[in-house]
Order: structure tokens, then sequence, then C-alpha cells
């Protein structure tokens, strides 16, 4: 795929998006661990979530 204008445009806050995401993932991982959340549970929606991102 050829990288027009648009695309340009969407690639870094697309980029800020994933590494704002990808850092928060371990205090939320913390803090379910810590809140006795069933990992089950929140694997399931984490992974749905990430699914309808996609």
């Amino acid at each position: 795929m050829k990288m027009t204008d648009k695309n340009k445009f969407l690639f870094i806050p697309a980029l800020a998006l994933t590494g704002v995401v990808y850092s928060a993932l371990f205090p939320v991982n913390r803090m379910s661990v810590e809140y006795g959340l069933p990992y089950i549970g929140y694997v399931f929606w984490f992974s749905l979530l990430a699914t309808l991102v996609l």
C-alpha cells in the first residue's frame, strides 16, 4: 500500500495511541491482580475490546 498524505497524518496519532495503551497495560494488570479480579474475565474483556478496535 502506498503511503498517501492522509495515511501519513494518521500514522503518528495511531503510533502514539498504541504507545499509551501498551504502557497502560502493566499498571492495569497490577491493579486487576491487587483487586482480585478473575484472570479469565480480564483476558476475555481485554481480548474482546482489542478485537473490536481492530
